[in-house]
């Protein structure tokens, strides 16, 4: 009798858990009290656990999520939307998919007006920065399936570690995570657009100066900031109070922020290269996707984003996946060509929408031979 109480507990259960089993082995040991008691104290316990469990779990879900926001008006993507629908409605318990596509082509539209669209039988939500860690497990048996929506993808530093959680999921609620992304690199399931959109919305822009111009490149770090001339002099307090304002007024949407970035370039020549310069490879990540942006209008982001680029093997993937247009194409490719690649980082570059001069570079890696560190066996071109 003690052995199959004791199993109705929860294994996470704590002091009142305990307690409760003090009791079932007091009762058991000779007490005259009834199962029909015994069996109602353990529902009783069982209940205020599993109450306490699905209150943390709330609380988690509506820490890391934020309310989605109606977007701007639109042309209208009918076709995506149902493809969006038919992954979302599909059997899978858990699933991811990226929404790829070229800076305004409204990927970030086409997402919001998906979610909104949802009904009150789904969850929809943003995913806060660095709030992931401990979402799935919050998820797992909460009821209502759950749509969370990553914008700017690219740009997140905890994305890699969610998508393993992903795929180890083993949770009974049904779970969609909604990607945007300049390029798949990896992920299965692709809708892709063709921009731009033509919708611009300055709603939110800030002008741009100087601390928000570090802030977009490289992050709000104050001692970044101190390469900017005129704020050498500041005190860490007045630069910490500065990033911090710039953290909380990104320009948005991203084709405004970066036509402001440019426009600051060619007003400060010889800050982007300074700012970008000397910097952690988790900074030079977040300035390959902004320089990407504006390297066309702008020869010292290109140079920048090669050098930066070239600068350390594990940063080349990153640049072929923020690559935007056709400017840097060919220098890149000639970078990829001289590279080695595993395998495995040859397969996450298989975006169609590649510019051409990179696409056969990749390819030419696969025909010369790769070698998978720690084995013999040679990779021949599968496309």
């Amino acid at each position: 009798m003690r052995d199959r109480l004791r199993a109705w507990l929860p294994s996470g259960s704590l002091g009142l858990a305990l307690t409760f089993r003090g009791v079932v082995d007091w009762v058991t040991e000779g007490s005259a009290i009834s199962l029909a008691v015994h069996l109602v104290g353990a529902a009783v316990v069982v209940a205020v656990v599993r109450g306490l469990q699905s209150r943390k779990a709330r609380r988690v879900i509506a820490g890391a999520l934020e309310p989605v926001g109606r977007p701007a008006p639109g042309r209208r993507r009918d076709g995506e939307s149902w493809r969006l629908a038919d992954w979302c409605d599909g059997p899978a318990t858990a699933s991811v998919l990226a929404v790829a596509g070229p800076p305004g082509a409204g990927k970030s539209r086409l997402m919001r007006e998906f979610a909104l669209g949802r009904g009150p039988k789904w969850r929809t939500g943003l995913l806060r920065p660095g709030a992931g860690r401990d979402l799935l497990r919050a998820l797992q048996n909460v009821g209502r399936p759950t749509l969370i929506l990553v914008e700017e993808a690219d740009l997140r530093d905890d994305l890699d570690a969610l998508l393993a959680e992903l795929r180890a999921y083993r949770g009974t609620t049904t779970v969609r995570l909604l990607l945007e992304v300049r390029r798949p690199c990896g992920v299965e399931q692709v809708v892709r657009l063709s921009g731009p959109d033509g919708v611009v919305n300055a709603r939110d822009a800030d002008p741009l100066d100087d601390v928000v111009a570090a802030a977009l490149l490289v992050g709000a770090r104050p001692t970044l900031l101190r390469r900017i001339p005129e704020l050498a002099g500041r005190t860490a307090a007045e630069l910490e109070s500065l990033a911090e304002w710039a953290a909380e007024r990104p320009p948005r949407p991203v084709p405004l922020a970066g036509r402001l970035l440019a426009e600051f370039a060619a007003a400060r020549p010889g800050l982007v290269d300074r700012l970008t310069r000397d910097v952690s490879v988790k900074q030079a990540r977040r300035a390959l996707w902004w320089l990407a942006l504006i390297a066309d209008e702008c020869p010292e982001a290109a140079e920048a984003f090669l050098r930066l680029a070239a600068s350390r093997p594990e940063l080349l993937p990153r640049a072929v996946r923020c690559l935007v247009g056709e400017g840097l194409a060919k220098p890149l490719a000639t970078l990829v060509a001289a590279r080695e690649w595993t395998p495995a980082e040859l397969d996450a570059m298989d975006s169609p929408d590649l510019p051409d001069a990179v696409r056969s570079a990749l390819r030419g890696r696969r025909l010369d031979g790769t070698w998978e560190k720690g084995t013999a066996t040679k990779v021949t071109d599968v496309t």
